[in-house]
């Protein structure tokens, strides 16, 4: 690509973090200039009447809607591919709009923050049986689409509601956490059938390294106290 794809946007949305992410993992490079969405310029809204974000440059036409622009990314440069297989397209499509709907909420009994949990139940029992990602260990469209929403749901629902995702969704959390080129060690130092049943679990294709006897039991006479403290605690009993 000879010349750079210029991109107006605004960083907090999640929408524009999908397009930059498009970009990003085909390696294509891109001007991004940002926009104050609370003082629209006038030189904005004659690319982007409606007002919206993000608004991308190909071929010297301005093209609005993420969904246009990464569909557009794909044609024009197809190498590598992150076109996602049609029968998992829809996976997790619709955690977006069940998170908004409970973050506008104002009745705690309407069933709306049920309704976001069924669906962060289904993604996790999902990524659980086919992960890391959507497209098993190939990042997809549907993850840079999803992965900011999640994101965006994560601290919005913590600022406004308080609300956290539950550590019983524990393939969701880490789905949140990882990128394209993350990995994660996971450490022991006894291998008794529960440590290693936890690995399978929270691993996808891992690579065991043993030091030492992989016969190591832990010491029976040992006990081990858990305190939970808050952070405020932390630091009063610093």
């Amino acid at each position: 690509m000879s010349q750079a794809m210029a991109i107006q946007a605004s960083l907090v949305c999640p929408f524009t973090q999908r397009v930059l992410l498009t970009l990003e993992e085909k390696h294509l490079p891109y001007g991004l200039k940002l926009v104050d969405l609370g003082n629209k310029p006038a030189w904005f809204l004659s690319i982007s009447p409606e007002g919206k974000v993000p608004v991308a440059k190909v071929d010297d036409k301005w093209i609005a809607d993420s969904d246009v622009i990464t569909q557009t990314v794909e044609e024009k440069f197809p190498d590598p591919s992150l076109v996602t297989p049609p029968k998992k397209a829809s996976v997790g499509s619709k955690i977006f709009s069940t998170y908004i709907g409970f973050l506008k909420s104002k009745d705690a009994n309407d069933g709306t923050e049920k309704a976001l949990l069924n669906e962060l139940s289904a993604f996790n029992d999902y990524i659980k049986e086919n992960g890391p990602f959507i497209n098993r260990k190939d990042i997809s469209a549907a993850d840079l689409s999803l992965g900011p929403k999640l994101y965006h749901m994560e601290i919005a629902l913590g600022h406004y509601k308080k609300w956290s995702v539950s550590d019983s969704l524990p393939h969701l959390k880490i789905y949140m956490k990882i990128g394209p080129d993350h990995q994660t060690l996971y450490w022991s130092a006894t291998w008794p059938k529960e440590v290693e049943q936890l690995a399978r679990q929270l691993l996808y294709n891992p690579c065991k390294v043993v030091i030492g006897s992989s016969e190591l039991k832990a010491n029976h006479s040992i006990h081990q106290h858990v305190d939970i403290m808050t952070e405020n605690q932390k630091l009063i009993n610093a």
